[in-house]
């Protein structure tokens, strides 16, 4: 939903992923890395607010939804872990001895 507008862009975002997932898989992936915070592409710290009650949560993005279910074995980090050098080292050991998908 845009906050300003209140316009639910949701279908078109299925839409648009699952356009952008047909692509992917002719690219051989082994890993993917994800904005964290955002709507369409947190891990599981979007932020969730059910309009109703008003109560707030975090979740997952749209896409990220739709990526690991077209990819469950994919590798996946957000850019802010990436700034731990522990983190991105796993995340980077696994890319180069990584299943492609």
């Amino acid at each position: 939903m845009t906050l300003e507008s209140g316009q639910d862009h949701t279908e078109r975002m299925i839409a648009w992923a699952d356009k952008r997932l047909r692509e992917l898989e002719r690219e051989g992936l082994c890993g993917f890395i994800l904005k964290s915070r955002s709507p369409s592409c947190a891990i599981n710290d979007a932020p969730v607010v059910d309009p109703q009650s008003g109560l707030s949560a975090n979740g997952t993005g749209l896409f990220t939804r739709a990526l690991t279910g077209r990819f469950p074995l994919l590798r996946l980090s957000s850019e802010e872990a990436l700034a731990d050098s522990l983190l991105r080292e796993a995340f980077l050991a696994h890319l180069r001895t990584g299943q492609r998908h």
